[in-house]
């Protein structure tokens, strides 16, 4: 990853040069691979009224051209294109490090499957102004197919298991007064960073890949003292994990396997052995089975990579650097 970031260095060149005494947010879009969605997550995030934002498309080495039509549809935004795919979490490492380089108040990290509704941004952007508490705020978010239910309203985090869960999922939509909640964790959908945490050094872990990445930093901002939150009149709406194929592809069901054992390892030593033990003994077969009925075999396989992977590299967490292909 440290060489990626040396190849960042003339688009750091380039951004701060441009910006760095009149960008107050940077909007960091993480692409890879849906030019479509992206079109559509630049038009929803141009639309909002936000004096001092600076737009920048971090592109993951995608095959379909997308960042070409960003250059042509969207020449108002910056464009950070990388060789290869270094994942969800590498690209937020690198918006963390364009936006310590811009010495930019806020950093608004967001995937590129997300629309946001008008205000989301002033909303989030009033929220940390009023609570210097706050370190990192998320919006509420919906689906983008029934933006009248609930897809994330918070997050929690088990300690017994390591799972991170949903607070709100599928609930109906109810709009009103916002208000500001606290949460386990940010979701990675759309995050707004706050030079409260810029200033210290924390940074994401970027072995995660993808998944799991969010609350792991949030961990780290969490011990910092400062908040995680929601702000509930702020509004997205997703078009659920489009970027890694969807939550019933194989890439999900690897890293989802995969990333709690690491999360585990991290941040819950005392509770590694009963979790590895759980995953061993129930929740693998019992998903193995499901994947075995639906004859959902490279789901099967992917599963089974996740979780060698996950234990083989316990030990050795410090030098994992395999990625899925």
């Amino acid at each position: 990853m440290e060489d990626l970031l040396m190849t960042l260095q003339l688009d750091l060149e380039r951004i701060s040069t441009r910006h760095n005494e009149n960008c107050r947010l940077l909007a960091v879009i993480v692409n890879w691979n849906k030019g479509q969605l992206l079109v559509e997550c630049l038009n929803s995030l141009l639309a909002q009224e936000v004096p001092g934002m600076v737009v920048c498309v971090v592109d993951n080495a995608s095959q379909d051209n997308s960042i070409a039509s960003v250059k042509t549809r969207f020449p108002e935004a910056e464009t950070v294109e990388n060789t290869q795919n270094i994942g969800f979490a590498g690209a937020c490492r690198q918006a963390l490090v364009l936006a310590r380089q811009c010495r930019t108040e806020l950093l608004l990290i967001m995937n590129n499957d997300i629309v946001l509704e008008p205000g989301a941004i002033e909303e989030l952007v009033k929220a940390v102004d009023e609570d210097p508490s706050i370190g990192v705020a998320t919006p509420k978010i919906v689906f983008v197919s029934r933006p009248d239910k609930v897809w994330w309203f918070g997050g929690t985090i088990s300690a017994k298991s390591g799972k991170t869960g949903h607070i709100g999922h599928r609930d109906a939509r109810v709009d009103g007064v916002s208000a500001v909640v606290d949460s386990a964790y940010a979701n990675g959908c759309m995050m707004l960073i706050t030079k409260r945490v810029l200033d210290l050094p924390l940074d994401f872990e970027d072995r995660y890949f993808a998944y799991y990445e969010d609350a792991d930093f949030s961990i780290r901002v969490r011990e910092s003292g400062l908040r995680t939150v929601v702000v509930t009149g702020a509004v997205i709406r997703h078009h659920i994990s489009a970027s890694s194929g969807g939550e019933n592809s194989p890439g999900f069901a690897y890293y989802m396997t995969r990333n709690r054992l690491l999360f585990v390892k991290r941040n819950m030593r005392s509770a590694l052995t009963r979790v590895v033990l759980g995953a061993t003994l129930y929740e693998i077969p019992r998903q193995a089975l499901r994947f075995l009925r639906r004859r959902e075999i490279d789901h099967l396989r992917a599963l089974a990579r996740g979780y060698i992977s996950g234990v083989l590299t316990i030990p050795n967490l410090d030098t994992i650097s395999e990625r899925l292909t």
